[in-house]
């Protein structure tokens, strides 16, 4: 008999001295030894742990809900995927996105959090001029999840949050830009989130646009305060010693990458300057964008508005959203016969032409 199978004999025959004779097993059967152990004591909890993996793990990639809209029949589905990343200014119209990986906001603190959020990420957008959305409930950069993945938040009164975050906007913003902020920084937006069996859960992803409107932003900036009476402000503006050093109750916020960076910082006050000298060409650029968008909208938005009908959002046809499919085409020509392969793998029932 083997030294190995003798040590595992003796370990499993002794009533006493159990520790010990574990002790002189060889690594490769001690390690085999509690494994078993480890299955028999403690079935549930592997079968619990397996589980929660299995409901973790990312689930398809999936497009963002639609800019600027609230009442498609679009849900995000838990563990999915957003195919965007985090981004900064793209081409001023394309929005730029913001992920927070929160997954509730049930208490105050949290609550204050995601309203602080919300200003910051409003404020730099209007004044770098960028569309942009901010999303709490899907996994961000500074989190463990994967990046984009839909975790869903639990929020007790939906109502209330954008109440709070209506006023919160008075209390930020300076009493001549207030007006302007409220109209770029959209109400919150509350999209359901399903389960992997497509049932409805009690989460939501909660997401802010914001549209720095070049009619309504012209070439102004925007500094934000957390002082929110004037007594404050007041109190403040005699207290700062040399014109040269920043106000710190100010904050002037600007998309930076794929984050927000407040300009108004010792070490950044000569970039601050130059941001603001550049208002004026970065007003007329954000004018042309929106000239040049509208003319590209108004040629594909009947395209996108019946793909997003038919699929849901997705990225393609699945029985989730439809049982059957009526599919009705104009004349086609050849050149567009390699568009129409997809009807292939559709398994028609019929086909009539006229």
């Amino acid at each position: 008999m083997s030294e190995e199978c003798k040590a595992l004999t003796e370990a499993i025959m002794a009533d006493q001295g159990e520790m010990k004779n574990e002790e002189r097993l060889p690594p490769s059967i001690k390690q085999r030894h509690l494994s078993v152990e480890n299955v028999e004591d403690g079935g549930d909890e592997v079968k619990k742990d397996q589980s929660t993996s299995s409901t973790n793990k990312p689930g398809r990639p999936c497009k963002p809900y639609p800019f600027c809209r609230y009442h498609d029949s679009y849900r995000y589905i838990i563990n999915n995927v957003i195919d965007t990343t985090e981004s900064g200014t793209l081409d001023m119209i394309e929005p730029c996105h913001e992920f927070k990986a929160y997954t509730s906001v049930t208490d105050k603190n949290t609550e204050s959090n995601l309203i602080d959020e919300v200003i910051r990420f409003g404020a730099a957008c209007m004044n770098s001029r960028t569309n942009g959305t901010i999303h709490f409930g899907i996994g961000d950069k500074h989190s463990e999840l994967i990046h984009g993945q839909v975790l869903g938040v639990v929020i007790k009164d939906k109502e209330d949050l954008a109440k709070k975050l209506k006023s919160a906007i008075d209390g930020y913003f300076f009493d001549k830009d207030k007006q302007s902020a409220h109209r770029c920084i959209k109400p919150p937006r509350f999209v359901g989130v399903l389960n992997r069996n497509r049932t409805s859960s009690d989460k939501c992803v909660i997401e802010v646009d914001i549209v720095p409107d070049s009619t309504i932003c012209k070439e102004n900036n925007y500094h934000t305060s957390k002082l929110y009476t004037k007594k404050a402000r007041k109190k403040a503006k005699q207290n700062t010693t040399a014109e040269t050093e920043p106000d710190q109750s100010k904050q002037f916020y600007i998309r930076d990458y794929s984050g927000t960076r407040n300009l108004l910082t010792e070490r950044s006050m000569k970039e601050y300057k130059k941001f603001i000298h550049d208002v004026k060409q970065r007003s007329q650029l954000r004018k042309e964008a929106e000239e040049k968008s509208l003319a590209v909208t108004e040629r594909n938005y009947q395209g996108s508005t019946l793909s997003e009908m038919i699929t849901g959002g997705s990225l393609s046809l699945e029985k989730s959203q439809f049982e059957q499919y009526v599919i009705v085409t104009n004349k086609a020509y050849s050149s567009q016969f390699e568009s129409f392969g997809f009807f292939k793998r559709t398994q028609p029932k019929g086909s009539f032409g006229l």
